[in-house]
């Protein structure tokens, strides 16, 4: 920062001082007010939808994965002896299929339908806020012209050219504050007035990328299904596979060296 930007910023700290005690007026602008509290809100809102969209893309990938280390460690339970060895590799096989190229389909249409999208509607948003900063900044430089002016008129200098100065200096600083203000005002309200047509084919792309994934995640498993029943698996009813799998626990409380808390 400028020896000059430093000066005008301890100024304008001054002028926001003044102000809160009274000293010198505040401008109010209602409409600009209004848009800009509307213009949060709706930046808070992307910039929560693109860490959620983020997040979803992380627990899938976290859920693809986990999905396989769990095969991975059936299958090493099993050996050639066990029936249920080969379903296990095959298992393993689906799981690692699903986690690499059906999981990587997803992540390239998600990341580019959805994904990008959504992080695309939060670019402006720094830029904007520095705007929204120039223009208070300007705002306080206008109050403060326009608080000299009304002390001259009030109690008129020896120097009548003081008026005069201060009165250019006064146009000057409305002319820029106005002219950011109304820029403002007019760019503010365009994305929150134009979400829904932006985000309606992002919406579609992220339904279509989760049907499409899911889909071939359940064919890949469903292959499964006739080499699990040929291995002798009963998987006609879920409630049948919890049964089996309490009677089997039962019979491992009664071993001497399993201490299972009831």
């Amino acid at each position: 920062m400028s020896w000059n930007g430093f000066k005008k910023k301890i100024n304008r700290v001054g002028i926001m001082l003044k102000q809160t005690a009274g000293m010198v007026g505040k401008t109010e602008d209602k409409t600009f007010n209004a848009a800009e509290r509307r213009f949060k809100i709706y930046e808070k809102k992307i910039t929560t939808l693109c860490n959620e969209t983020k997040e979803y893309l992380n627990c899938v990938r976290a859920l693809t994965l986990q999905e396989y280390k769990v095969a991975e460690e059936l299958d090493g339970l099993y050996n050639e002896t066990f029936d249920m060895a080969l379903c296990a590799m095959n298992l393993k096989t689906a799981t690692g299929k699903i986690n690499d190229s059906v999981r990587l389909e997803f992540d390239n249409n998600y990341i580019k339908c959805v994904l990008d999208p959504v992080n695309q509607l939060g670019v402006n948003f720094p830029t904007v806020n520095q705007l929204i900063s120039k223009r208070e900044n300007k705002l306080l430089d206008y109050d403060e012209c326009k608080s000299k002016v009304d002390k001259l008129v009030e109690k008129p200098s020896n120097d009548p050219t003081n008026l005069t100065r201060a009165e250019d200096r006064l146009n000057k600083a409305k002319e820029i504050y106005e002219t950011i203000n109304q820029e403002l005002i007019e760019y503010l309200p365009k994305p929150l007035n134009n979400r829904v047509q932006y985000l309606e084919p992002t919406f579609d792309a992220l339904i279509l990328s989760q049907l499409s994934f899911a889909e071939k995640s359940f064919n890949t498993l469903n292959d499964l299904q006739n080499k699990f029943l040929i291995a002798g698996a009963n998987l006609d009813s879920l409630d049948n596979l919890t049964e089996k799998s309490n009677f089997s626990l039962q019979e491992l409380k009664k071993l001497g060296i399993c201490n299972f808390s009831q």
